[in-house]
C-alpha cells in the first residue's frame, strides 16, 4: 500500500534549540498538541464522560425564587417538537439504577427483534428511549414488564413537560402469582374482578391453561406505589370460601410490615 493511500503524514515534531551551560546548543523534540497531526478535538475528547452536576434542592429553590425572567416558546415550534416525540418512552428501574452502558447492552438483547432504538440516561435514575416507530413503542409497553439485572424496568409513555428531577413514579407494572385460586375461576372475567381489589389487570400469562403450570395463576398488573400492597384476599361463593395469597415477582424494596414500596422492614416507621 502506498503512503498516499494512508493519507498525509503528520508533520515532524518541532525541535527547540536551547543553549546549555557550556555554550553548546542542545535540541529536544517537542510533541505536537493532541489536536494536530490529523487528530481533531472531538477525537481527543471523545469517549470521556462529562460529569453531571446536580444543584441541591434548597439551593435550586432559592435560584428559582430569585429569577423572574420568562420566555414563551413558539406554538408552532412546540407542536413540531411534540410531534417528534412520538415513539418516545421514559423508563426507570425499580431499584438501583444501572449505568447507561449496562442498560443499553441488556435492552439491545431484549428488544433486538422489535426494531432500532436509542437510549440516554437522565437525572433521578430515569432513561429516555427513542424508538424507531410508534408501533415499536406500543409493543414494548404491551409486552412488558421488562427487567434489568433482575429488577423491573418500568416504561412510561412520553408526556409533555416531563421533569425527571421532580418526577416520582406513582404506579408500577409487575407480575404476580395468585396461589390457591380455584381452577374454575381462572377465566379472565373472574380474574379481572379479583385483581381489581389490589391493582389493574394488564394481561394474563397464557400458560395458565397448561396443566404443567396449574400451581398458580400468573397475571400482569399495574399497582399504585402510594398504597400498601395486598398480601392476599378471601374469595367467597355461596358454597365455599378460599384464601388466595398474592406473591409479587421481582418487586423493588418492599416493607412486609406496612406494605409500602420504597423501604424495608428495618426502616419502617
Amino acid at each position: 500500500m502506498s503512503s498516499d493511500a494512508l493519507g498525509p503524514s503528520p508533520p515532524p515534531p518541532r525541535r527547540e534549540t536551547k543553549a546549555n551551560g557550556s555554550g553548546d546548543a542542545s535540541t529536544k523534540a517537542t510533541p505536537h498538541p493532541p489536536w494536530q497531526g490529523g487528530r481533531s478535538w472531538a477525537k481527543v475528547t471523545g469517549g470521556h464522560e462529562i460529569p453531571s452536576i446536580t444543584i441541591p434542592g434548597p439551593l435550586l429553590e432559592k435560584i428559582k425564587a430569585s429569577v423572574t425572567d420568562t420566555i414563551s416558546l413558539d406554538p408552532e415550534a412546540l407542536s413540531r417538537a411534540h410531534e417528534a416525540m412520538r415513539g418516545t418512552l421514559f423508563g426507570k428501574v425499580l431499584g438501583r439504577a444501572p449505568n447507561l452502558e449496562v442498560a443499553r447492552e441488556i435492552l439491545s438483547k431484549l428488544w433486538g427483534s422489535y426494531g432500532d432504538f436509542s437510549i440516554a440516561d437522565m437525572p433521578n435514575g430515569f432513561f429516555v428511549i427513542r424508538c424507531s416507530s410508534e408501533s415499536m413503542a406500543e409493543d414494548l409497553l404491551v409486552d412488558g414488564p421488562w427487567s434489568i439485572n433482575g429488577s423491573i424496568f418500568h416504561l412510561l409513555r412520553w408526556k409533555e413537560h416531563f421533569e425527571p428531577m421532580y418526577e416520582k413514579l406513582s404506579t408500577a407494572t409487575v407480575w404476580v402469582q395468585l396461589n390457591n385460586m380455584p381452577v374454575e375461576y381462572w377465566e379472565t372475567e373472574h380474574l379481572e374482578a379479583l385483581v381489581n381489589y389490589f391493582g389493574r389487570l394488564i394481561k394474563v400469562d397464557p400458560t395458565r391453561y397448561e396443566m404443567g403450570r396449574a400451581k398458580f395463576v400468573r397475571v400482569c398488573i399495574e399497582i399504585d406505589l402510594q398504597k400498601p400492597l395486598k398480601k392476599g384476599v378471601w374469595v367467597s361463593t355461596p358454597k365455599s370460601k378460599s384464601f388466595v395469597s398474592i406473591l409479587y415477582e421481582r418487586l423493588p424494596v418492599f416493607c412486609y410490615r406496612c406494605g409500602i414500596v420504597g423501604h424495608g422492614v428495618d426502616a419502617c416507621q
